[in-house]
């Protein structure tokens, strides 16, 4: 994409919905796909007004999963992502119960392991601008190579 020239979509496995989901959305059934990337997390839906979504692990602020009661009676929840700097909001609808619960704690932790990885490439980054090495102080008396006694090797 010329927008996201990095962003590889077809590396991106996409999933549909669960065979029960056709009661929900008998017209849009198979337009609801959804994927996850190495990097983002993807959804594609709508019948004459076709609309993909597509949020960095990084942008992630928050995460939920909805049941209403026919999606409870049929076993199928959908999860909306939140991000933190806009009106963008990923909603994969009508996934099975389990699943849905499972992707929003994975969820969770890929975009909490994509910031730590975003914020210390950042400090890195930083650092080399700014020409400045790494400091850290130490207790008086130790080098930071051995460790004090009942105290763990990190």
């Amino acid at each position: 994409s010329a927008l996201w020239p990095e962003l590889d979509l077809t590396t991106v496995t996409v999933h549909g919905q669960p065979p029960t989901a056709k009661w929900l959305a008998p017209l849009t059934f198979r337009t609801h796909t959804w994927g996850i990337g190495e990097h983002v997390i993807v959804a594609e839906h709508g019948l004459l007004e076709n609309r993909r979504t597509i949020v960095p692990h990084r942008r992630m602020q928050s995460a939920s999963v909805q049941q209403g009661p026919l999606q409870r009676r049929l076993g199928l929840a959908s999860l909306s992502v939140h991000t933190t700097d806009g009106p963008v909001d990923l909603q994969i609808y009508h996934l099975a119960e389990a699943d849905a619960r499972r992707l929003l704690q994975d969820q969770v932790e890929r975009a909490r392991l994509a910031r730590r990885a975003t914020d210390s490439v950042a400090e890195v980054a930083a650092d080399e601008a700014a020409g400045q090495a790494l400091e850290v102080e130490m207790p008086e008396g130790r080098t930071g190579f051995e460790p004090t006694e009942g105290e763990p090797l990190r």
